[in-house]
């Protein structure tokens, strides 16, 4: 089977429709690893797709993220940033009262196998903690092999990347996009990217370039093949104009 593995999201309709357009067909499951809402301007439009996936996709497991602990007051405001604090006040005002009871029902730790963890944040702080490759990293690693995981997918750092550890050996990849690597170290953590707003995969010039074509736009997520044992990391591109305009007009700011 292949799964459809998102992270952050965060409402931005047209990075969603994009990634889903681009992959039509190709997937069985689908995962999204937390903070749905926050910064983008289609908070209820995005929860209303994913809770259509849910009806017809099996595997169908959504996380919650630190932006749903906050737009539900299980973080702290003070825990976020301006922008991200500016965010979340006016998400609430975009959403229905369906959509909040539907959020609160989600969490940000998922355990789907024995050997397959599903996180926001990290294994050790599911809801808050970045791994970006540093000790956090590496310690979470060892957590996950005592513990006898082989897997685990992570979000919220907006970063597509491939940690991993065998026989005692300790590394960290940033993919490109359409790179496959196979699963097959004594322990993993994957981070697909983000839908919504991702960070750069590297710093050339090229990527800068591309990033700033705001014709085309990049929503990075992952495709993964569950009896080949492998994950593909995949960009969808769409025009973000829209979406911009809609922030100017609904938040109050430019983020893209």
């Amino acid at each position: 089977m292949k799964i459809l593995v998102t992270a952050d999201i965060h409402a931005n309709m047209e990075a969603l429709n994009a990634v889903l357009d681009s992959v039509e067909g190709q997937y069985g499951g689908f995962i999204s690893l937390g903070d749905m809402v926050g910064y983008g301007p289609d908070p209820e439009a995005c929860i209303q797709q994913i809770k259509e996936l849910k009806r017809h996709i099996r595997p169908c497991i959504l996380l919650a993220g630190n932006h749903e602990a906050g737009l539900l007051k299980r973080l702290p405001s003070s825990w976020f940033g301006e922008n991200a604090h500016r965010s979340l006040k006016k998400t609430a005002q975009l959403i229905s009262w369906k959509s909040r009871f539907f959020l609160a029902g989600l969490h940000p730790l998922y355990f789907l196998s024995e050997k397959t963890l599903l996180v926001h944040g990290s294994p050790l702080e599911p809801l808050t903690e970045y791994l970006q490759g540093g000790q956090e990293t590496a310690i979470s690693l060892q957590y996950l092999y005592a513990e006898n995981f082989k897997l685990c997918f992570c979000g919220h750092t907006h970063q597509a990347a491939f940690y991993y550890t065998d026989r005692e050996d300790y590394g960290a990849l940033y993919p490109e996009p359409e790179q496959t690597i196979t699963l097959d170290k004594d322990c993993c953590i994957v981070n697909p990217g983000s839908v919504g707003f991702p960070r750069v995969f590297d710093a050339t010039e090229n990527r800068a370039a591309e990033l700033a074509d705001k014709t085309h736009f990049p929503a990075y997520f992952a495709l993964w093949d569950t009896t080949a044992r492998t994950i593909t990391f995949k960009a969808a591109y769409y025009d973000v104009r829209p979406t911009n305009e809609k922030i100017k007009q609904r938040l109050g700011t430019a983020l893209l």
